[in-house]
């Protein structure tokens, strides 16, 4: 049997003191248990670069096996209105960023653009789940869903808040362990902003060019949004994600990169 190591993230070899159980302290003392939904914490709260990777499970557990199925991740935090796994109950669930009921609707408790990779298995796709995925996802992040086909129109909605296609049909890691379906959502809104800065220009009305100052603004912002953008598209496919990955093999851990 191949042996299974999780690797050290690129990004986090300066970070070495920092791990997902620490985050999600500092994020409790911050929202509270369960969060306030008025409050949302950012990435300066926790002292924590724009580069560093984070990824939020919506009705995450953990990683979990049960009768010879699989789920969950063993690096998220795992954003759930209950404090037990499901499947075995009395377990608690790891890296738990609590809200308050589902019934009430809750907010993330965090700031917009927080996540890089946000993922959601077998949770209802409700209006106010698709408006808070779209919301904390950064420019150019993935939303991964394993998710029944019956909400495909809340799917289609989600990737349209996205400015982008999803993907259907896309390889299970889980090996159908889920009983749904995979899709993925890559976030495009980083064309957007591109774009707003040549509305910026094209509002001057010195004969509708821009003068030198402004040209000069335009080629400074467009140079930072590229640089920006391709360093979180480097470390979004440099990140590296733990599943299990056979029903057959011991549990452990393996690698994917997004």
């Amino acid at each position: 049997m191949q042996e299974k190591i999780e690797t050290i993230r690129p990004h986090a070899l300066q970070n070495l003191k920092i791990n997902e159980m620490e985050i999600v302290a500092k994020i409790r003392e911050i929202v509270g248990t369960p969060a306030d939904p008025k409050v949302r914490v950012s990435r300066k709260d926790l002292n924590l670069d724009n580069d560093y990777f984070i990824h939020l499970d919506i009705g995450g557990e953990g990683y979990n096996e049960h009768m010879g199925y699989f789920s969950g991740f063993t690096t998220s935090i795992n954003v759930n209105a209950t404090e037990y796994q499901s499947n075995d109950y009395g377990m608690r669930i790891p890296n738990l960023v609590r809200l308050k009921s589902w019934f009430t609707n809750p907010s993330y408790p965090f700031s917009d653009g927080f996540a890089d990779y946000i993922t959601m298995q077998n949770a209802p796709l409700t209006s106010k789940n698709i408006d808070e995925i779209a919301r904390c996802l950064r420019p150019g992040g993935v939303v991964e869903l394993w998710i029944s086909e019956d909400w495909k129109k809340e799917i289609e909605r989600l990737a349209r808040k996205l400015h982008s296609e999803p993907e259907f049909g896309i390889e299970d890691e889980f090996k159908g362990s889920t009983g749904s379906i995979k899709v993925r959502i890559r976030s495009q809104i980083s064309l957007d902003l591109e774009m707003s800065a040549e509305d910026v220009i094209s509002s001057s009305k010195a004969n509708n060019e821009p003068n030198s100052h402004q040209q000069q603004l335009k080629l400074q912002y467009s140079a930072l949004t590229v640089t920006f953008f391709n360093s979180i598209y480097r470390n979004l496919h440099q990140k590296k994600i733990t599943y299990p990955t056979s029903e057959t093999e011991t549990p452990g851990l393996s690698e994917r990169t997004l």
